[in-house]
């Protein structure tokens, strides 16, 4: 049996900084990247457009290892039972 496990983390403070960071030092290449400007006009109700740049969803890949990374953001439906990450980048 074959399966792919792709860990998702919320980062805390500054998604973009570590997505740049993975990037510069483990070589991570962004295969996906939506932010929260992009979501539909409806999904964005009650977030303030101070973070509308800030990172939605994202996919890195390490050779062929994914993660998915994305700031923490009010109004981010996170459903019960979900097993995520919260991550304090510094």
């Amino acid at each position: 049996m074959e399966f792919e496990v792709s860990p998702y983390f919320l980062i805390t403070t500054d998604a973009e900084k570590a997505r740049l960071f993975y990037e510069e030092i483990f070589k991570a290449r962004t295969v996906y990247l939506q932010r929260v400007k992009d979501r539909p006009e409806q999904a964005k109700k009650g977030i303030s457009e101070d973070d509308y740049n800030r990172i939605d969803q994202s996919v890195l890949q390490f050779g062929n290892i994914k993660i998915m990374l994305a700031d923490d953001t009010e109004g981010l439906p996170i459903m019960e039972g979900t097993k995520c990450f919260y991550l304090s980048y510094l």
